[in-house]
Formats: structure tokens, C-alpha cells, sequence
């Protein structure tokens, strides 16, 4: 499948916050070029445990983690995108070797999409 078909299919993605060719295809295939997910004056080495959780056409009203869990809650809308960051550091991980999972879901609980990381 192409990859941009790929992209079309989903609301929800996550990348590593550390080197920008890392997130150059990511970005450029979402059309998304333009946003800059860098923090001034941080290091590559203070964020190697950060990941970019990017959310296409949902507000963000909060995130929730429990283990290797993170629940972004959102209200769908038709329109934007947010960028957010979340530092594994700050996450009791419940085993560090293992996948995280992503979630994209609704006030309410229904699930819009996912990403494991």
C-alpha cells in the first residue's frame, strides 16, 4: 500500500522527538512540513526519551498514562492538528522492553485511532 494512502487512513501518529531526518518523511508525507515539533535549547541528548504524538482533525482535551498506556482524549472536529510531546521518563512504564501504545479516543471513551510506539 502507498504510504501516503497509509497516512490517509489515520488521526493519530507518534515518532521519535530526536533528529529531524527521523521526522523529515513523516511530516512531509502528512503535508506538514511547516510545523516545527523542536524545542529551543534542548539537546538530542535530553530528547532521546520524548516521543511526538501529532493529532490530525481532534482538540485535545487531555492525556491520561497508565503503564505502557497513553490515552489522548479529543474532541473530534473537521479541521487542524496539534503536536504533542510526552517524555518516557515521566511514565511508569510497566516494562520498558515492551511497545507503548497509543490511544486516540473521545470524551467518552470510543476509540478514533491508535499508535504503537
Amino acid at each position: 500500500m502507498p504510504l501516503r494512502l497509509f497516512y490517509a487512513q489515520h488521526r493519530l501518529f507518534t515518532t521519535s522527538a530526536v533528529g529531524l531526518s527521523n521526522l523529515y518523511d513523516f511530516l512531509h508525507n502528512l503535508g506538514l512540513s511547516d510545523l516545527n515539533v523542536e524545542q529551543k535549547g534542548a539537546t538530542q541528548v535530553e530528547r532521546v526519551n520524548e516521543v511526538v504524538a501529532v493529532v490530525m482533525q481532534a482538540k485535545i482535551v487531555s492525556v491520561v498514562t497508565k503503564g505502557n498506556q497513553v490515552v489522548i482524549v479529543a474532541r473530534p472536529q473537521r479541521t487542524g492538528v496539534q503536536a504533542i510531546t510526552i517524555n518516557k521518563l515521566n511514565m511508569k512504564l510497566d516494562n520498558e522492553d515492551e511497545a507503548i501504545l497509543f490511544q486516540l479516543v473521545t470524551p467518552d471513551g470510543d476509540e478514533i485511532d491508535y499508535s504503537i510506539y
